[in-house]
């Protein structure tokens, strides 16, 4: 066999999807196993001038990855004969202020960053530093940016509502930090409710302790429905649906036979039981674009436009067309 089929087996990227070539391949790491070979990474970067490698950078104060934010970055790299890195730049109260070894040596081909809080003026000069390219991971500039449409994710529930006959649709979000996309969301209820004609009413509140059941966020959610007297609710968060749902039960109303729950969250969401009807933020397509932008921007060297990557819907037990109700809550001005 020739010298470039060893290689692509030795390296990962042989297609083995033949019989006959997955043996050919299996003899050939088991020989190179025997023999104590293994590909020399040091050997590729003087020929390649490249690591091979991402850099996924957080703060520490908050480290928002989902697993398939995660499984997204890792997934596209390993496409792209890459592996991801991780590094953690110090908090601003930490007493050790050293910048983490991947950034203060050129150990690596670029750097994604998780933008979910703001970055100091030091921060943002350790990453300028790097003089490497950078993709901002949740963070919604203009160039260089992956992120969720939350701002899509919102328009999209709302008329999702409407079709089903729904017209009084209250917005909640029980918030942690300043980050953008609690503004984006609620600016995309907000778009959505003007562009049908629709009143609208958003509740936002600061989330004080480490439960969502807390007293003050069940008596907001309590007197927004008893004043608005919604028949669906758009909810940021399985958290957020969860004291929605406990606030609609102490009025004697039902999910979904007298107030309709769709829960924007990064994977499917629960809420009282059931299974919600969800939209989802794909941070798995967010790691792929993520890499896909840094592949271009080592290839290429200039800014490249931002990439706001859609929602999945996922239907569940949480909506149903309004009228279903047979309780207190078909009552009224409902």
């Amino acid at each position: 066999m020739s010298i470039g089929t060893v290689s692509n087996v030795l390296n990962g990227r042989s297609k083995e999807n033949y019989p006959k070539v997955a043996k050919r391949a299996k003899r050939i790491r088991a020989l190179a196993e025997k023999m104590g070979y293994r590909p020399n990474s040091a050997a590729k970067v003087m020929r390649s001038g490249r690591f091979g490698n991402a850099a996924y950078v957080w703060q520490g104060d908050w480290l928002y990855a989902p697993k398939t934010l995660l499984r997204g970055l890792s997934r596209r790299l390993a496409d792209l004969d890459m592996h991801l890195s991780m590094a953690e730049l110090p908090r601003p109260t930490d007493e050790d202020q050293r910048v983490p070894k991947l950034m203060r040596e050129l150990a690596t081909d670029g750097l994604l960053v998780d933008r979910t809080i703001t970055f100091t003026d030091e921060q943002m000069a350790m990453i300028e530093r790097c003089r490497v390219p950078v993709v901002w991971l949740n963070a919604d500039a203009e160039m260089d940016c992956s992120y969720p449409d939350d701002h899509g994710a919102a328009v999209a529930a709302v008329e999702l509502l409407r079709g089903l006959g729904h017209r009084r649709i209250a917005y909640f979000q029980m918030m942690r930090g300043r980050h953008y996309s609690y503004r984006v969301r609620e600016r995309g209820y907000l778009d959505a409710m003007a562009a049908s004609g629709f009143a609208p009413r958003s509740l936002a509140v600061r989330k004080r302790g480490a439960r969502w059941d807390d007293e003050h966020i069940i008596d907001d959610l309590h007197a927004l429905i008893r004043e608005f007297k919604p028949t669906a609710m758009l909810c940021f968060g399985e958290l957020g649906a969860n004291a929605a749902m406990v606030a609609a039960a102490r009025q004697g109303l039902r999910v979904p036979e007298d107030l309709s729950i769709v829960v924007h969250h990064p994977g499917p969401a629960r809420a009282g039981g059931l299974a919600a009807t969800t939209m989802i933020s794909d941070f798995m397509e967010v790691g792929v674009q993520a890499v896909n932008m840094l592949q271009a921007k080592l290839e290429h060297g200039q800014p490249m436009p931002s990439c706001a990557v859609p929602h999945r819907v996922v239907e569940g037990q949480t909506v149903a067309p309004r009228g279903r109700s047979r309780g207190p809550a078909s009552e009224g001005t409902r």
